[in-house]
């Protein structure tokens, strides 16, 4: 796993949107869904319930999110 994919999942779940999370990056929005997929398939639960242009962590992020900060 790379932690550069940990960084952007915590900044999207402190924008609450993967276009917000994308401009902080430098990254195009295609690229930050790419790294939630990829982690979504690595921890194999939904991270986020994607709603119009928003998102919304699932308990399973909320989870996460503490280890990842950790890590990060």
């Amino acid at each position: 796993m790379d932690t550069r994919f940990l960084e952007t999942l915590i900044t999207v779940v402190e924008q609450g949107s993967i276009a917000a999370a994308a401009r902080e990056q430098l990254l195009t929005p295609a690229a930050v869904s790419q790294r939630i997929q990829s982690l979504e398939r690595e921890f194999k639960c939904k991270l986020f319930s994607r709603a119009g242009n928003t998102v919304q962590p699932t308990n399973s992020c909320l989870m996460l999110l503490p280890k990842a900060k950790a890590l990060v």
